[in-house]
């Protein structure tokens, strides 16, 4: 893939940024970035509990997708802190160019500047069936203290630039791989794979037949749809095991597995050792 080092760049300093104890992650909301998974899909989504338990959930995922898309306008006159739609107190900083908003980074995962950040997440129980009180546990864990925001400022700028700079060397980049119908199958499975989603699913939410979902993606990618959700799925997780304090059969059941046992064995087969090893060794 073109544009590998500064990808891998964009990634090292997404983690250097975590290091220092900053959930910070990017939103792709111009869908610019998509055929850069799973490079970047650690970093594309908040890794704090009571995020990952609300988007293990389609229809809440849903609608975290919808206001994220919403949030362009206010992108437009700069950065900005407040709380999104179930609670979660962020500092969001769009990434431009020319005037146009491109993308977005989060540093999120906090909670009570605002007495109607609770609220928010009050309300969150009320329309779904998730557990009440594993929901409360996960919130209250979200630290109440945000970051400084002048130095944020300053930690994100270099970011913002990157994704600004790839943003340029992708669209002078002649390689197809920028084709809508791509991007929609691509777009669709980024935002899903934590579920079981299939063939016949996907086409039906692109608005292809399924030989011709199954044709682009092998043809462009030059893998399976299988084995790429496997590799989002592992990808998530590792950062999971590195960032969160989840159990092993938490981060499963978020990553799309129901069975902690063979999302083990994947996870092994995948990286050579097992998740709390994994986990061990990135403690050290």
């Amino acid at each position: 893939m073109e544009n590998k080092e500064l990808v891998k760049n964009i990634a090292d300093y997404f983690d250097y940024l975590k290091s220092l104890s900053l959930e910070v992650s990017f939103c792709d909301i111009k869908l610019y970035y998509t055929h850069y998974f799973p490079a970047l899909v650690s970093y594309n989504s908040h890794t704090n509990g009571y995020c990952a338990l609300i988007k293990s959930r389609p229809e809440l995922h849903k609608i975290c997708i919808e206001k994220q898309h919403g949030l362009i306008d206010r992108c437009n006159k700069g950065a900005f802190y407040g709380p999104c739609w179930a609670g979660v107190e962020e500092y969001v900083f769009p990434v431009k160019h020319d005037g146009e908003v491109l993308s977005f980074i989060s540093v999120s995962g906090y909670r009570g500047k605002y007495r109607f950040s609770r609220r928010k997440a009050e309300a969150v129980k009320e329309r779904c069936d998730l557990k009440g009180e594993e929901l409360d546990a996960r919130y209250v864990r979200l630290k109440t203290q945000p970051a400084d925001e002048t130095l944020l400022k300053t930690l994100v700028s270099p970011l913002c630039d990157m994704f600004e700079l790839l943003y340029l060397k992708t669209k002078k980049d002649p390689d197809d791989k920028n084709s809508l119908p791509l991007k929609k199958i691509l777009t669709y499975i980024n935002n899903n794979y934590a579920w079981n989603i299939t063939l016949e699913e996907i086409a039906r939410e692109c608005h292809y037949s399924e030989s011709y979902v199954r044709h682009v993606f092998k043809e462009k990618t030059d893998t399976t749809i299988g084995n790429y959700v496997t590799t989002l799925r592992v990808a998530k997780a590792k950062n999971m095991l590195k960032n969160t304090a989840l159990s092993v059969s938490e981060i499963a059941a978020d990553v799309g597995y129901s069975e902690p046992n063979y999302f083990t064995n994947v996870f092994r087969k995948a990286t050579g050792v097992s998740p709390k090893q994994y986990r061990k060794n990135a403690q050290k």
